[in-house]
């Protein structure tokens, strides 16, 4: 018998009992970890992500009667908190004996939410849980009682965990490369943002055990790598360290970054160029300094990163822009400069998106005082009563002065400005051609682009 099964649920299951959910790239890197975990103590895990691995009800309900676990784990996020719901239904229904636990980023900013919904989940774990859920795990295994809800412990000591169980989800065929942590946590503030209700306390790996990790992949044959981190030069002597670990193994691998404009410099630039750094990712937010500092609380300069684009350009490493729009307070001039942004340095890829009002964000708080969102919303969207899908059935937030249609508008204005300029067409032709898969991509972003301003499935 399996001690424990943790499903990845899918956005929903439509009226067919098929998953529906966004474009899937990479295997939850956060159950990995978890089944890693557990089997280090002995408890038995296996993983199913519904969506990669296209699993409708009944194959579901296949899985579980042929698996037989004691429990059944849950990690979700608000977008997929329908399909969650939706699979504890069903597995209640049919498996009335097996306990379910949920976890993820949602229970850790809506803490209540096990106790609304007590009928289908047995136990709630807010936080980081590679602490906490191997005594639970066991202490369901010979029925002793648990309690309904717990805290998570964040894990000091990063290097002390066993590498992702990537194993477990092998036979799943995910888009190419590998999502590696070097850190957890960030220390800042932004009010879009619900990562702080994770855990904002930031913890380092050993760059070494990084490169370990990281090796241990390559001999597989994977070259490309991601890192996940939301800032992965805040240490500086973090970055360095990992950059020289790649070179020092003589690794021919590539991998891209996320990080904040002003933790970048040149001679971090140039070292990560040579360490096989493909491509950063800037969160610019706002083009309007104002939004972005005032109301977004980024502390981060328009010149800062306008440097910082211009010297990733200087060294070849592709640089992108992820904007936003619908702010407290936001005007049209605002958001003429959001629009206008692009024009500041020479970026790969500019992502603009509507915000929105997500639980454990300081803007779900605004949102609430100002009515535009309740907790009864997040209830309403679990049950299915907000209509099909997250896009579309979850509120924006819409500032004064403005409708939803207006700010879409203004979307697709922007990705048109950009991504149909013939100096971007021709740049991007070039860089292309020389892989087909890449050529069709890009011809597919581009029609989605113009027929809906979007770069996803919604």
């Amino acid at each position: 018998m399996l001690d424990i099964l943790f499903i990845y649920p899918p956005i929903y299951f439509n009226k067919e009992g098929g998953p529906e959910t966004m474009d899937v790239e990479h295997p939850p890197l956060g159950v990995l970890y978890l089944a890693s975990s557990l089997e280090k103590e002995h408890v038995s895990a296996e993983i199913l992500d519904i969506g990669a691995e296209n699993i409708d009800l009944n194959r579901l309900k296949n899985i579980i009667t042929e698996k037989r676990p004691r429990v059944i784990g849950f990690t979700t996020m608000t977008a997929n908190l329908r399909g969650t719901v939706q699979a504890a239904e069903f597995i209640k229904q049919n498996f009335p004996e097996i306990k379910l636990i949920l976890g993820g980023a949602h229970i850790s900013a809506d803490n209540d939410f096990i106790n609304r919904f007590a009928h289908l989940f047995d136990v709630g774990i807010a936080g980081e849980a590679e602490t906490v859920l191997p005594a639970i795990i066991n202490k369901m295994k010979t029925n002793q009682p648990v309690e309904k809800f717990y805290q998570g412990v964040p894990v000091q000591d990063l290097d002390s965990l066993p590498f992702p169980a990537r194993e477990k989800l092998q036979h799943v065929k995910y888009k190419k490369g590998a999502h590696i942590f070097s850190s957890r946590g960030c220390p800042f503030k932004c009010v879009f943002c619900s990562r702080p209700a994770l855990s904002d306390k930031m913890r380092f790996r050993d760059p070494m055990k990084i490169l370990d990790e990281m090796e241990e992949i390559y001999k597989q044959g994977e070259t490309f790598f991601m890192f996940a981190d939301d800032t992965l030069t805040l240490k500086k002597d973090h970055i360095i360290g990992i950059c020289q670990e790649i070179l020092k193994r003589g690794m021919k691998i590539t991998w891209t970054a996320i990080t904040r404009a002003d933790m970048l410099d040149e001679d971090i630039v140039k070292l990560m160029k040579k360490a096989g750094c493909l491509e950063v990712t800037l969160g610019v937010e706002s083009g309007s300094e104002r939004i972005r500092n005032e109301i977004i609380k980024k502390n981060l300069s328009t010149e800062a990163i306008v440097k910082a684009a211009k010297l990733c350009n200087k060294n070849r490493v592709n640089v992108n822009a992820f904007l936003m729009l619908g702010f407290p307070t936001e005007t049209r001039e605002d958001i003429e400069k959001t629009m206008q942004f692009y024009k500041t340095a020479r970026y790969n890829i500019v992502g603009v998106h509507i915000s929105l009002p997500l639980p454990g964000a300081a803007l779900f708080e605004t949102a609430k005082s100002e009515n535009k969102i309740s907790i009864d919303t997040i209830d309403q969207y679990a049950r299915g009563e907000l209509g099909e899908g997250f896009h579309g059935s979850w509120p924006f937030y819409v500032p004064e002065g403005f409708n939803l249609q207006e700010l879409e508008d203004f979307r697709k204005k922007a990705y048109f400005k950009f991504y149909f300029r013939p100096s971007y067409l021709i740049r991007r032709f070039f860089q292309d051609i020389s892989s087909w898969e890449n050529l069709k991509y890009s011809i597919k972003t581009g029609l989605s682009l113009l027929t809906r301003g979007d770069t996803s499935r919604q």
